[in-house]
């Protein structure tokens, strides 16, 4: 029993002994697991944030939800770790941390202008784009011929934003190499619009013919003429011509952010510095060294042997905290700092509670 009893104590050695080593220094050059891991929120990270405005000064409950949703997929593209929330009734606000360029944010996120998708040239004969080759790149491009009023009033166009549910980067590999498109979905508004209009642009195909082109046009420009290969009427379409990765999780991105359900207008944007956050994560992180040391030497002399297994204790509980964190991806923010700080200090006082109520038992026999 006795060599049991050591050998369970050296096994709980080693796994608190491991813990504290992946919490300090992690495994890897990532040092994944490790505090040095963990994703830090914008009032640590430092960041920028960005609030927007609605257009509409009476945006119903679905409207301003789905804007949020659908900001969320844009600003994900930017930051994993972003956030989108509601502000009021007409206000939404996306903070993306780790990012010091408002500049560069404002230009990929967008102000959430229009988007629609418009025949290259419509059954009523009149060309809505033109083919033409960049003089910088050398590559051909599009341009709109007519303006979107015009389009709009002729009914060339084939939907509009609201009616595209998502559109997601992606790649497959084909005989010829890898293969880079967008996925788009459709909602129920937009399926049989598309249908119609793939079903007339498809007859085109393989001519060059700009009549066989569906233009995506975002901000009154033309960023994707993609050619129609078939008929597409079940809602899901690819959109493939992209050179690289990149280019097809812009052209996603765009699709995504012209697909708001509603309008906005950048109302606000800030910078938030990182030198805060740092100076928050050293005071706070010392603050808790701190107490956490003075709580274990109080522990240890007050209540000696228990003191000490409560200590150690509350030393896994911290390394195996951080651990989680880091794994699971947790944004740490600086009230989060606090609330582990404060769950640790609940766990003292159990410890303390219990100990002394175990003390008053012995005094009393």
């Amino acid at each position: 029993m006795k060599g049991k009893g050591i050998g369970q104590i050296l096994a709980a050695v080693v796994v608190i002994a491991l813990s504290v080593f992946v919490a300090v220094a992690g495994f890897g050059s990532s040092q994944s697991g490790s505090i040095h891991d963990i994703k830090l929120g914008l009032d640590l990270a430092g960041g920028v944030s960005i609030t927007y405005q609605t257009v509409k000064e009476d945006p119903d409950s679905s409207e301003i939800s789905d804007t949020q949703y659908k900001m969320q997929l844009r600003a994900d593209s930017l930051s994993t770790e972003s956030a989108v929330y509601l502000e009021g009734e007409r206000r939404i606000t996306v903070d993306i941390p780790d990012v010091k360029d408002a500049d560069a944010v404002l230009e990929q996120l967008g102000a959430a202008g229009k988007l629609y998708f418009v025949y290259g040239q419509g059954p009523d004969g009149v060309a809505n784009i033109e083919r033409y080759t960049d003089a910088e790149t050398g590559e051909p491009k599009y341009r709109l011929t007519r303006s979107m009023d015009e389009i709009l009033a002729d009914g060339d166009v084939v939907i509009d934003g609201s009616c595209i549910a998502n559109a997601q980067p992606t790649n497959q590999n084909t005989a010829l190499g890898t293969e880079y498109l967008v996925e788009l979905s459709l909602n129920s508004n937009g399926t049989q619009s598309f249908a119609d209009a793939t079903r007339y642009a498809v007859s085109y195909s393989g001519s060059g013919d700009i009549r066989n082109t569906i233009a995506i046009v975002y901000d009154n420009e033309v960023i994707s003429a993609p050619g129609v290969q078939s008929v597409i009427d079940g809602g899901v379409a690819s959109i493939t011509g992209q050179a690289n990765f990149d280019e097809s999780k812009t052209l996603a991105s765009i699709i995504r952010i012209g697909a708001l359900p509603l309008e906005l207008e950048v109302l606000k944007y800030n910078v938030v510095g990182a030198r805060l956050g740092s100076d928050a994560i050293s005071s706070s992180l010392l603050a808790g060294m701190i107490g956490l040391i003075l709580v274990m030497i109080f522990m240890i002399c007050w209540y000696r042997v228990p003191g000490l297994a409560a200590s150690i204790a509350l030393v896994f509980y911290t390394a195996m905290m951080i651990i989680f964190l880091s794994v699971f991806n947790v944004t740490l923010t600086l009230s989060g700092i606090a609330g582990i700080i404060l769950s640790i200090g609940m766990a003292v006082d159990a410890n303390v509670i219990i100990f002394t109520r175990i003390q008053e038992e012995i005094a009393t026999g």
